[in-house]
């Protein structure tokens, strides 16, 4: 005995072709659902399965889709077949780590390349997955698209990706002209000095999608005073300490430190920092010869 199941000639072309133009409605959604169930071979399952989330998806309905999603990869039915497109709809639905998995197996089917391997580069990088991210990238720079929108000063922001990511260690050097020095009471307006000095820190555990975690040790002396207080390496403070920043969307640092005295003025002491800022167009551009730029 057979038994047939008579679903719509647009579903049916959409499923066998693992992706398609769908419609926007709820009741196509209900559609593919009752297509998942229906039909018993895994390689439609899987297309059935990606042509609901899709559908999900798009019309904006993200937990249920996300929901389904899980489902059907926790039941063997996806990544199936087509991993690429898996991928993809685990991209859509916040599953990065399950689209690193379909990545992979896509990549052992086929090289990744251009914004496919560019798109891997970024999932890799929101799941802390530093090394993975960078191979991606410079797949996708190596094979460099050529659709509109890949220009000079994307491939230049990729490189700066990549830069970021592998960037273990870093050491900065700063003068200042303000009112507050190392030997101050901390009184704004109390003096108003120069200060020199420089930091170096080292990464642990990665970018991790920006929520980075450093320890640190910095030096800062006061050259100059408006009022004749104290200046040159007797005033020398130290610090050691580890910051955090636990955001990756935005730039706040918290900061715990051990304050050592380096000079005879110096004190030894604890400190607490929180500081947070934001900026944009701080970087160089390939596309444009001036732009606006800001930092708070």
């Amino acid at each position: 005995m057979s038994i047939r199941y008579s679903l719509p000639l647009a579903l049916i072309a959409a499923v066998a072709g693992g992706s398609a133009a769908l419609a926007q409605t709820p009741a196509a959604a209900d559609q593919a659902t009752d297509a998942a169930a229906a039909w018993q071979d895994a390689d439609s399952r899987a297309y059935a399965s990606r042509l609901q989330i899709m559908e999900l998806v798009q019309q904006g309905r993200t937990d249920e889709a996300r929901a389904a999603f899980d489902r059907d990869w926790a039941a063997g039915i996806l990544p199936g077949p087509a991993p690429l497109d898996a991928a993809n709809i685990a991209v859509s639905v916040g599953r990065d780590a399950e689209a690193q998995t379909a990545f992979r197996q896509a990549e052992a089917a086929s090289p990744l390349s251009g914004a496919t391997a560019l798109n891997a580069g970024y999932s890799a990088r929101r799941i802390g997955d530093d090394a993975t991210a960078i191979y991606w990238f410079q797949r996708g720079l190596d094979t460099w698209p050529t659709e509109a929108g890949f220009d000079e000063q994307r491939r230049f922001e990729i490189r700066r990706e990549v830069e970021t990511l592998q960037r273990t260690w870093g050491a900065t050097a700063s003068v200042s002209y303000g009112s507050t020095s190392t030997v101050s009471s901390g009184i704004v307006g109390a003096d108003t000095v120069l200060q020199a000095g420089g930091e170096v820190y080292r990464r642990i555990s990665g970018y991790n999608n920006g929520r980075t975690l450093d320890v640190f040790a910095r030096a800062f002396s006061t050259l100059d005073s408006d009022l004749g207080g104290p200046t040159g390496g007797d005033t020398t403070q130290g610090w050691v300490g580890v910051r955090y920043r636990p955001f990756s969307q935005t730039n706040l640092i918290l900061e715990a430190s051990r304050m050592i005295a380096l000079g005879d003025l110096a004190r030894d002491d604890w400190m607490l920092r929180a500081a947070w800022s934001a900026e944009r167009g701080s970087d160089l551009r390939y596309d444009r010869s001036h732009w606006p730029a800001w930092r708070l």
